[in-house]
């Protein structure tokens, strides 16, 4: 039973050192000695040695032993400062440091960052492990600093952070609603668990400290996992002096998988290639469901069976070959194809950079094996092996197919967790944070300003840029199409827009936000609008810069669960149809009746054109644009969805005039005023109403606590834009629906609020995306079997929506119903 313990431990520590040299074949001089200094740092707290901090800070490192590199760095230290460090700490808080993720895998590179664990007893106070993090943020902040470069970041583990996967199910089901630990930019909050452990478990280096119990357990023995461990320690074959248990993988409970889809399609929108990678995972090992081969069973499999090491030992290649099975065995070549992408991008990046001539050798032959097996030719290759010379066209190309990827992974993945009936993996509040954000990215509706964004280091600049509008044609549709070409370059004809837009200012907002446009870019403008020129496109750009100065800003949860506000308004009047070109103002002051939206005796709205380009609260983009004689009654109709009542007020509001006549002495400061008046009285929520007539029509615009309307005045009425349906018997003042509620009831978003009774009922509230509220009363069950029922629904409906490829204002991949509970005694309201 025990016979090959030993002979596993063997093969384990020379798999372990095998690591350890090849983690430091892809950095320079510099990054080999930062990722000696890391365990050196961590072990001792001293004056001497960098990163030191005061108070009790945990340090000492389990059975921490000096290497050469970092006795010759302690002798320079001691030298500089005339100290004599002493190694030898009685304190041993830190059992173990590991390094995992692509280190030491082929998917390693120059530019990689290095991922340490940082594992302490469970029993450690939480005022000392604040203090341990301190410390490990001033190592990586050095890490970063232009003497390193490197990108490091630490996770501090509890011994038993994996043992307690179960502990939750022993709960209320409505205590799990508020169980989350959060979500953030590195943690994951309850997204991920136990595949957290298994990606640790395929990839760990023992950097320093205490070798990894489950490495050395017989695959065959996980389902007795804690017993085989316990009779190892008891017949002395192993020390837990040297060994650190963290438990066993088991069966992931099927509960983990979608919220493991959300946080990796989270990660996904800075690092979308490898997003791609570990969602398709994910989807792979969904399929395999109850029987999921996980990856660091196969590798330790490999390990304990095996002589000398292998590609079947490097977890990043054996993700890629799982994959490949998976797609290749449901014929799903085009997938497959981006697959080969994403790796093939990956392995390659910083190979020139690689330092060491032996490592850099092996790169280039696993390489062009990989690219003879795939059969790819060289203009394939020098493309995607030249990813800095991208331009948009590039991008948008792999950007779609990244999207689409994520987007069948994803619903592969719904689909799984509504068949297993996925309950507590994530909490709700988790899941809300996280589907906004994916919607913020990923969900397009029109008037949306997408963002192409697979790296920051790309420059898309553009050295020209067309923007040719198309009116009367039987072969191509009305609007406006983009070229990075010159107008007059014959090229140009036969080529493929890189975009097309119906609108011009959407057109130039899309480019400039993609950073297309610099002050080098050349622009061309082709249009029978003499007024639409090069010069005007510039000015807008110009305005876009100003306007948008602090774009994109810092989004925090909090904002994520609450309504969406404006926070940005850029306005353009008449840039594209301007009435006044056709008015005679000299002379006509003091006779004629004298109002921007009905002027003179024709009674004309002197506002032809109007576009407005906004950003809110969850950094979306929108731009709007309306033309014609009825252009600033649909801006104003527009208006009432955007515009929260009770919402801050935009931090900016401009609007740029290109009237010809009268446009600083009137239409400028009407369009203004009125836009301000609209802001402020939903701002204060306040209920009023504002008479004003448009083209010779009058209207009256309400206001009042939940939304303002623009209303002819002839059909002037009581009118309730949240209008309540009652659906079951009670007691309750029906006809009341909480001032709170309706402060958030949001235009484009299904929710559900809670407000509960007396006697432990409760009244629920739902907000369609038009704004029409049911009341649903005497709810008794429990809530969080009924949110995962609605999640279910909906989920359900979004895998069915996506196959029929439907088109709605509103295409919800993302865009999970919200929930919250409302406290009306204190008006309070939190999200579930």
């Amino acid at each position: 039973m025990f016979s090959k313990i030993k002979l596993y431990e063997q093969r384990y520590r020379e798999l372990n050192e095998y690591r350890l040299e090849k983690a430091q074949e892809f950095v320079n001089e510099k990054g080999k000695l930062f990722f000696n200094l890391v365990p050196l740092m961590l072990h001792l707290n001293s004056s001497a040695v960098p990163c030191a901090l005061a108070g009790d800070v945990p340090h000492g490192i389990c059975n921490f032993k000096l290497n050469d590199i970092q006795r010759r760095v302690l002798d320079d230290y001691s030298e500089a400062t005339a100290l004599v460090i002493d190694t030898n700490t009685t304190e041993e808080s830190i059992l173990g440091l590991y390094c995992m993720g692509s280190t030491a895998s082929v998917g390693q590179s120059p530019n990689s960052d290095f991922d340490y664990w940082v594992c302490v007893s469970e029993y450690m106070p939480d005022e000392r492990v604040r203090l341990l993090e301190k410390k490990c943020k001033f190592i990586k902040e050095m890490a970063a600093s232009s003497e390193y470069k490197l990108d490091v970041n630490f996770f501090i583990v509890k011994t038993d952070k994996f043992k307690k996967r179960h502990n939750t199910e022993e709960k209320n089901p409505d205590e799990r609603m508020d169980s989350g630990m959060g979500v953030d930019e590195e943690n994951c909050g309850t997204a991920l668990h136990m595949f957290l452990l298994d990606e640790f478990y395929r990839s760990a280096i023992c950097v320093a400290g205490k070798l990894l119990t489950w490495m050395i357990v017989p695959c065959s023995h996980e389902h007795d996992y804690d017993e085989y461990v316990q009779k190892l320690y008891a017949k002395r074959i192993i020390s837990r002096d040297e060994w650190l248990d963290l438990g066993a993988i088991g069966d992931i409970p099927s509960d983990e998988y979608y919220g493991a889809a959300l946080w990796l399609l989270y990660k996904g929108i800075d690092s979308p290639f490898k997003a791609s990678i570990k969602i398709l995972l994910m989807e792979t090992y969904s399929a395999e469901y109850p029987q999921t081969q996980l990856i660091s069973m196969r590798v330790k499999d490999w390990m304990q069976n095996n002589e000398g090491y292998s590609l079947n030992l490097d977890s990043y290649y054996m993700v890629f070959e799982k994959i490949s099975r998976f797609l290749r065995n449901h014929n799903d070549y085009e997938r497959l194809e981006l697959l080969r992408i994403c790796f093939y991008l990956k392995i390659n990046e910083g190979f020139s950079k690689i330092s060491d001539p032996v490592a850099q050798s092996a790169r280039r032959t696993l390489i062009n094996n990989m690219i003879e097996a795939w059969g790819w030719n060289m203009e394939t290759v020098s493309r995607l092996s030249n990813r800095n010379n991208w331009n948009i066209v590039d991008v948008v190309s792999i950007y779609n197919r990244v999207f689409n990827v994520m987007i069948q992974s994803y619903h592969a993945l719904l689909t799984f967790g509504v068949e297993y009936k996925v309950t507590d993996a994530i909490s709700y509040r988790d899941l809300s944070v996280l589907s906004r954000k994916l919607f913020v990215v990923f969900d397009k509706f029109p008037g949306k300003i997408q963002q192409y964004l697979l790296s920051s280091k790309l420059n898309l600049a553009e050295k020209q840029l067309s923007f040719v509008e198309v009116r009367d044609s039987t072969v191509l549709r009305k609007g406006w199409y983009v070229y990075n070409k010159a107008l007059n370059d014959l090229s140009i004809i036969g080529t493929p827009p890189i975009f097309y837009f119906d609108n011009l200012v959407s057109a130039v907002a899309t480019c400039y936000f993609n950073a297309l446009i610099n002050h080098k870019t050349v622009i061309n403008v082709h249009s029978a609008n003499s007024s639409l020129t090069s010069e005007r496109v510039k000015l807008i750009c110009n305005e876009l810069k100003s306007q948008f100065v602090n774009y994109p800003a810092e989004v925090g949860n909090t904002s994520l669960l609450g309504v969406t506000s404006v926070k940005n308004v850029f306005i353009l009047v008449n840039y594209s149809s301007d009435p006044t070109r056709k008015h005679k103002f000299q002379g006509a002051m003091g006779r004629v009746p004298m109002s921007t939206f009905s002027y003179g005796s024709s009674k004309e709205c002197l506002v032809g054109s109007i576009a407005a380009v906004l950003s809110n609260s969850w950094n979306e983009l929108i731009c709007y644009n309306y033309e014609g004689p009825n252009a600033m009654v649909d801006f104003l109709n527009e208006m009432s969805h955007l515009f929260v009542p009770g919402a801050s007020m935009p931090d900016s509001a401009y609007v740029m005039d290109f009237s010809a006549h009268m446009g600083d002495a009137m239409i400028k400061p009407d369009v203004e005023n009125l836009l301000s008046l609209c802001m402020n009285n939903l701002n204060k929520k306040l209920l009023t109403s504002k008479s004003i007539t448009i083209g010779g029509v009058d209207y009256v615009l309400q206001f009042n606590s939940r939304a303002m309307n623009l209303v002819r005045a002839e059909e002037i009425k009581e009118k309730n834009p949240i209008k309540a349906e009652i659906l079951s018997s009670g007691e309750a003042n029906r006809e009341l629906v909480p001032s709170i509620i309706e402060a958030n009831c949001m235009y484009g978003l299904t929710q559900y609020f809670f407000v509960k009774n007396d006697n432990d009922t409760y009244q629920i509230f739902n907000s369609s995306e038009n704004q029409e509220l049911r009341i649903y009363d005497n709810f008794k069950a429990s809530i969080s079997e009924l949110i995962l029922d609605i999640t279910s629904y909906y989920t359900r409906s979004q895998s069915q929506f996506s196959k029929e490829k439907e088109k709605h204002r509103y295409r919800q991949y993302f865009n999970l119903p919200q929930f919250f509970l409302v406290d009306v005694s204190n008006n309070t309201i939190s999200p579930l």
